[in-house]
């Protein structure tokens, strides 16, 4: 197993393609969770469970 940085993990599941959009904003955040539930169906349904597990998390996602 190597170690990457999620950044070019996206890109690689993105066909390639960089999400240019920040991670921190609304439209970053959305199309990084597109790009996962094309693999994962469940996706958002765990991100969720996540921030409401993890109350800090509440305030730069979603």
């Amino acid at each position: 197993m190597v170690e990457s940085h999620p950044e070019l993990c996206f890109a690689k599941l993105n066909k390639n393609q960089p999400i240019i959009e920040n991670k921190r904003t609304k439209e970053g955040e959305q199309k990084r969770l597109d790009v996962l539930q094309r693999y994962y169906p469940e996706a958002r349904r765990v991100v969720e469970k996540i921030l409401a597990d993890v109350p800090y998390r509440k305030k730069t996602m979603m």
